[in-house]
């Protein structure tokens, strides 16, 4: 009986054990309030900054939806044995914002060609041209604005802006926000086992003080942080985006307790330094990250490796970057090093990087080393567009897996392929003037009609159908495939849509001239699709996204759950009917 008792016991403390150790949750809203205690949804804090501030290691703090400006800092946070996490409720919903949208009234000045003024009362730390993704740089007196594009000068006293387009357009062609906020957008230091989860910060470009050489203001900024982790963020506007510095402060020669911290699944473009950088990197990795079109570099090791552990970029996708799409510079990271490396990654400018691995180079690589089955890609324009259009499935819009007919595959059995995808037989091609006796493997072989292609299609395959038109619908019952326009032209369906039954299915980049309807399934995504007909409709559907598309009727909702709306244009009124309002789970920016 006693021990029978003590099992019981034990047993007991075993199964009460977990719940004991598990951390508390914490939540934020745009309709929250910092005097709430946080618990739930119904007592949510306002700000981050005070999520943040109530956690202790292991604990969850989950944000709604919505833009937040403001600074969060996390210093001297956490231990090594609990994760703490920091997430978006929906994965890109959440905006740390340090600048502000602004509805300016420019007038060109008088005498001057190029050079436009608004009344701005406000502190004006940075400009950004949105909608062409530039960064203004501050001039020394109007008069400059005038030689120059994508500049700015701000005359505090009179309250006046003035500034040059990117373009030399009106300055009433363009969109504009302005910094209005110093410090980095999330600063952690000294912190262990904190991830930041679906998160975006913009606008953050402005010091406090005087800027560190390796401390640049950042959209993330992780200093002498130890296993920590960013993932599924983005970052533009800022100084730099993505920030790692595992030294001491801002010089080279500073190694600190800093390590193995990880950057995965994240986006940074449009800053005005990196995209995504690891100072004084000791083990950091960086991986299924895209970098681009920041002003000068897209991905980077910099300043002293410390210690012995491996250095990794893998599977990151780099381009527009005028600095190089990729460099590692600075004691253990400039030369050829086995523990410094990058595998599967894709750079279309320069690629200064020693040990570079199953990848693919657009531009030169300055650094002698080993690039074992890397493609480099055509200098000149022309050739560059039709070897790319030869041997990838759809390089203009970066998938660079193989075509059937690529010299690149692998040849036999045990042959490593070149490049970042060894091939495999689940990319199909359909154009106006294909065959569909062919195999369909290759844009050579591709099928000439998108109905009867849909209808081969096996669970983990992909469609790209080349621009031009097409007759008749595209209808299917399907699971876990891709259908895809290719390239950037237009992909025209001169019929409608119809997808029965479908899961884990995705229709990108097509136009339809017919009605589009869904019915019965879960997790469909239409993304960057124009809908011309006179109905979409969707019913039973659970885990609908619509994504970037234009809708020329109303959306209409029956019976669905989980949608998620985001950046659509429509042009019907109302834009969307539900038989009930608890079915779009997410609506913005439509």
């Amino acid at each position: 009986m006693e021990a029978r008792l003590k099992f019981a016991v034990a047993l007991g403390a075993a199964l009460v054990l977990p719940a004991a150790v598990q951390g508390a949750d914490y939540f934020v809203t745009r309709q929250g309030n910092d005097a709430n205690r946080g618990a739930d949804w119904a007592t949510s804090f306002l700000t981050v900054q005070r999520g943040v501030d109530a956690l202790k290691p292991g604990d969850t703090l989950t944000i709604g939806p919505g833009e937040y400006p403001e600074n969060v800092k996390l210093h001297g946070f956490g231990v090594p044995g609990k994760e703490t996490l920091i997430r978006a409720e929906l994965a890109g919903t959440v905006v740390l914002r340090g600048d502000r949208d602004v509805d300016l009234d420019f007038a060109q000045v008088p005498g001057r060609r190029f050079v436009y003024i608004a009344d701005c009362k406000m502190d004006v730390l940075s400009v950004h041209e949105v909608d062409t993704l530039t960064n203004l740089a501050p001039a020394a007196d109007p008069g400059a604005l005038e030689f120059g594009p994508a500049r700015y000068w701000h005359d505090a006293e009179a309250g006046k802006l003035y500034l040059s387009t990117s373009d030399f357009q009106p300055a009433t062609c363009h969109r504009y926000t302005i910094g209005v906020l110093r410090d980095h957008g999330v600063d952690m230091l000294q912190c262990r086992r904190v991830v930041l989860d679906g998160l975006a910060a913009a606008g953050y470009r402005t010091a406090v003080g005087k800027e560190g050489l390796l401390l640049p203001t950042s959209g993330f900024m992780l200093h002498q942080t130890e296993q920590c982790t960013v993932r599924r963020c983005t970052a533009f506007f800022n100084g730099s985006g993505i920030t790692i510095n595992s030294g001491v402060g801002g010089r080279t020669d500073q190694p600190g307790e800093g390590k193995g911290n990880l950057v995965e699944d994240c986006r940074a473009f449009a800053n005005r330094l990196d995209g995504i950088v690891a100072y004084n990197p000791s083990g950091e990795t960086i991986r299924n990250c895209q970098s681009f079109l920041n002003q000068t570099y897209g991905a980077r090791f910099y300043g002293g490796r410390a210690g012995d552990a491996v250095c990794l970029m893998s599977d990151v996708l780099a381009w527009g970057n005028p600095g190089a799409d990729f460099w590692t510079k600075g004691g253990g990271l400039s030369e050829y090093n086995e523990a410094v490396l990058a595998e599967r990654c894709i750079a279309l400018r320069d690629c200064n990087f020693g040990n570079f691995q199953h990848g693919i180079i657009g531009g030169r690589n300055v650094y002698r080393g080993d690039r074992p089955h890397t493609i480099i890609l055509p200098g000149e324009h022309e050739e560059f567009h039709q070897f790319n259009d030869a041997h990838f499935a759809d390089p203009m819009n970066f998938d660079f897996r193989l075509q059937a007919t690529s010299s690149f595959r692998q040849s036999g059995e045990g042959e490593a392929a070149s490049g970042p995808h060894p091939y495999k037989a689940d990319i199909y091609h359909v154009k106006p003037g294909g065959n569909d006796d062919l195999d369909g493997l290759s844009l050579a072989a591709a099928w000439k009609t998108p109905s009867r292609a849909v209808a081969r299609l096996k669970p983990g395959d992909t469609l790209y159908i080349a621009p031009g038109r097409y007759a008749g619908d595209l209808a299917l019952t399907a699971s876990n495939i891709c259908i895809r326009g290719r390239g950037i032209e237009p992909v025209v369906i001169e019929g409608g849509l119809r997808l029965a039954e479908c899961r884990d299915v995705s229709v990108e980049r097509l136009q339809f001239s017919g009605p589009a309807r869904a019915i019965r399934g879960g997790n469909i995504e239409l993304a960057n699709c124009v809908l011309f007909g006179q109905s979409v409709e969707a019913e039973q559907v659970e885990g609908l996204r619509l994504n970037h598309n234009l809708l020329v009727a109303s959306l209409r909702l029956v019976g669905c759950s989980g949608v998620i709306l985001n950046g659509n244009l429509h042009a019907a009124a109302p834009a969307v009917q539900t038989d009930t309002r608890q079915a779009v789970r997410y609506s913005s920016y439509n």
